[in-house]
């Protein structure tokens, strides 16, 4: 499988993604605190989020951070933003606290 992968420092880039690959959204998170990243706009319909995972920096600290890694597969050849947002769902939009987006072009 060909993975495409983006970290928090690509967040306002332009990314080319082959319509055969899959694209990895790589972003360090603690949900032990609440926070976490959502997905905030993929309306464009060119993006489908397929699943998501986290990974435990270190797994003998209780309440250790990590890495959220969101999967994303290209559903038509075009361009369009993915939008993703940290912060405590039930406090809304006054608790975010991060944004991450990336325009996408789908070849």
């Amino acid at each position: 499988m060909n993975f495409i992968d983006v970290y928090e420092n690509d967040s306002g880039n332009l990314i080319d993604l082959p319509v055969a690959a899959t694209l990895r959204v790589i972003l360090e998170e603690n949900p032990s605190t609440g926070y976490r990243w959502k997905v905030e706009d993929q309306s464009s319909g060119c993006l489908e989020m397929v699943s998501h995972e986290f990974y435990i920096n270190n797994d003998h600290i209780v309440g250790a951070g990590g890495l959220v890694v969101f999967y994303f597969q290209p559903m038509k050849p075009g361009r369009c933003t993915l939008y993703l947002k940290l912060g405590r769902p039930w406090e809304g939009d006054k608790a975010i606290t991060k944004r991450f987006r990336i325009a996408v072009f789908i070849r």
